[in-house]
């Protein structure tokens, strides 16, 4: 009986492994890129308008006051910050799995020495654990630069529009 508990307990470690190793894939090649593309489609919105305001500002349509001013600052902030983002924010984790532990726990169980496989499976989740958690952290604080540069960005449209508006009128 306490070989079936043994085998059930590393069969339920086997099946914790994999949920584990599915959500740092699904984190690493959809969450991370997916937010990285939403991090340059910003950077573009934000180019373009700072180009359309330069572009009025050279054909004289709009006067270098201190709204217009303040809306290529804004724009400019949005920018450097979002590059900023990009690349402080980089860099992924893997997971930090020590070959040499995977290595001396095979030769034990060659040389006769007990194996203890629910030790490895345990390690193995640890290190996917911690990468899924670092992970989850550079997600989180790029999200939260995300939601700033986003509203900022909503601002600038709308001095944008109040600009051209009373330019216009």
């Amino acid at each position: 009986m306490k070989k079936l508990e043994v085998t059930d307990y590393e069969n339920a470690l086997k099946d914790l492994l994999e949920l584990k190793k599915n959500q740092l894939n699904n984190l690493l090649n959809n969450s991370i890129p997916n937010q990285f593309s939403n991090i340059k489609t910003l950077l573009w919105i934000n180019f373009t308008l700072l180009s359309i305001v330069l572009l009025l500002l050279s054909k004289n349509f709009l006067s270098l006051n201190l709204l217009t001013k303040s809306l290529i600052y804004l724009i400019g902030f949005n920018i450097v910050f979002l590059l900023y983002t990009m690349f402080k924010h980089r860099q992924k984790f893997y997971g930090d799995f020590d070959a040499d532990d995977y290595t001396d726990h095979l030769w034990n169980s060659i040389n006769g020495e007990d194996y203890d496989y629910s030790s490895h499976l345990m390690n193995l989740i640890k290190h996917i654990e911690r990468a899924i958690n670092e992970n989850i952290k550079i997600i989180e604080s790029r999200g939260n630069i995300m939601h700033i540069v986003t509203f900022l960005l909503i601002c600038s449209i709308i001095l944008f529009a109040i600009i051209v508006i009373g330019k216009g009128g």
